[in-house]
């Protein structure tokens, strides 16, 4: 049977009391650990004179009964000094059966599913983050509910010392992504479309959170990224703006958008306003509209090679550049961009060893999609790295879930393997 706990604490180092926690579940004949949440810090639901609590999901395996589990996590709880007297009040350790497989239980001692828990986000957003697909018993599926349920203050933890600095961390500027490139440290990049995601990627320390108007694709169900309206990309930017704390968010301007200079700067101006994009990116070399917003203190990022936008005319979705004179072309197209007061600029699809010529002739920070390993960071749409996208994976991405049982840990994994240089491998790129 397939149990999901949840554990809290916000009293004597919470992080160690959570840990500890883990490993004597783990412990227990019959109990088997399956998989555990990134930890999560969360403000108090009773007093707000009470520190703030570090939240955890694990999900175990067990041939115990509901109630034999109940009182092993008792007997847990008393170990690491609970005292129940105040409700909501403060703890230093709570461990709840917030699931036990799909069944219903209304006992004196044990309710199941827990009661409250679809309405809180300190439990919602972790379950969510070990099994999204998981449906909770006469409440539906968990990701209509995460959908409804509003982060209420929760902040992802990467680790110990997230917790005790995740006040101090500034959001990044297109200025740090320049000091980025001029050291050589690789920059990381995922698209995101709505706030659960969002402030995953935003946890896992992506410094770029792109919301593409791949979405037509991926979300809609669209076959191209054509029909994709302007109110789509407020709507999805602002959902991810809304939990995202320190990545600096892209939003794409979608087709037909940017096609005169007043339509460019009003509909930049709106993923700038509403949306709350710290910076737009258009297709093409588009000189004159670069140049127009960046005249109205907007930063841009460009995008070359394989223009999603302009697929009827490329007669398909195929790797750009591989011709001399379409080489030359584009990295005079790239100078022109920068120079045109783009901040940066996106490389897709093109022949790796152009997209390193482009890269050592821009000052700008290039970041690459099927453009190999030597652009200055590296963008993958978050479903694709996920396993999540339907019909055949592109060949410039990963499964990063492949190798483990936790998204978070999956977005971590793209992270190092990014920074490390060990992706994208040969077989990725062209």
């Amino acid at each position: 049977m397939i149990v999901y706990l949840g554990l809290g604490s916000n009293l004597e180092t919470p992080i160690d009391q959570l840990h500890a926690a883990k490993a004597a579940i783990a412990k227990v004949s019959g109990i088997l650990e399956v998989t555990f949440s990134s930890l999560y810090c969360s403000p108090p639901m009773g007093s707000l004179n009470q520190p703030n609590y570090v939240n955890a999901v694990m999900a175990i395996e067990t041939d115990l009964l509901p109630l034999e589990l109940l009182a092993v996590t008792q007997a847990i709880e008393n170990e690491h000094g609970r005292v129940r007297k105040e409700r909501w009040g403060s703890r230093t350790l709570d461990i709840d059966i917030l699931l036990f497989g799909d069944e219903v239980l209304n006992l004196p001692d044990l309710i199941v599913p827990h009661y409250g828990m679809c309405e809180r986000a300190f439990v919602l957003h972790p379950l969510f983050e070990i099994s999204p697909n998981l449906i909770i018993p006469n409440h539906g599926k968990l990701n209509d509910l995460v959908a409804c349920c509003p982060l209420d203050g929760l902040e992802i933890l990467s680790d110990a010392a997230s917790y005790l600095a995740i006040a101090s961390m500034k959001p990044l500027t297109h200025l740090d992504l320049l000091a980025m490139k001029q050291r050589g440290e690789k920059i990381t990049c995922l698209t995101a479309y709505d706030a659960s995601f969002g402030a995953l990627i935003d946890a896992a320390g992506i410094e770029v959170i792109l919301v593409g108007d791949s979405l037509g694709m991926v979300i809609q169900g669209h076959s191209t990224t054509l029909p994709v309206k302007i109110n789509d990309m407020i709507y999805h930017t602002r959902c991810v703006t809304e939990t995202c704390k320190h990545a600096l968010v892209v939003s794409d301007l979608p087709f037909m958008t940017y096609a005169t200079l007043e339509l460019a700067a009003q509909n930049a101006a709106l993923l700038i306003q509403n949306g709350g994009a710290k910076m737009v990116k258009l297709e093409g070399a588009k000189v004159e509209i670069i140049e127009f917003l960046v005249a109205q203190g907007i930063s841009v990022c460009g995008h070359l090679g394989l223009l999603p936008q302009f697929i009827h005319q490329l007669g398909g979705y195929k790797v750009q550049g591989k011709k001399a004179e379409a080489a030359e072309k584009l990295l005079a197209d790239a100078l022109t961009i920068q120079n045109a007061g783009a901040t940066m600029l996106i490389l897709e699809c093109v022949p790796a060893d152009l997209a390193q010529q482009i890269t050592k002739c821009l000052t700008i920070p290039v970041i690459g999609i099927g453009a190999g390993n030597f652009c200055d960071g590296q963008v993958l749409v978050i479903y694709d790295i996920l396993g999540m996208s339907t019909g055949k994976r592109p060949r410039f991405s990963k499964n990063f879930l492949n190798d483990t049982n936790s998204i978070a840990s999956a977005l971590k994994n793209y992270a190092y393997a990014v920074k490390k240089g060990d992706f994208p491998a040969i077989e990725h790129s062209f």
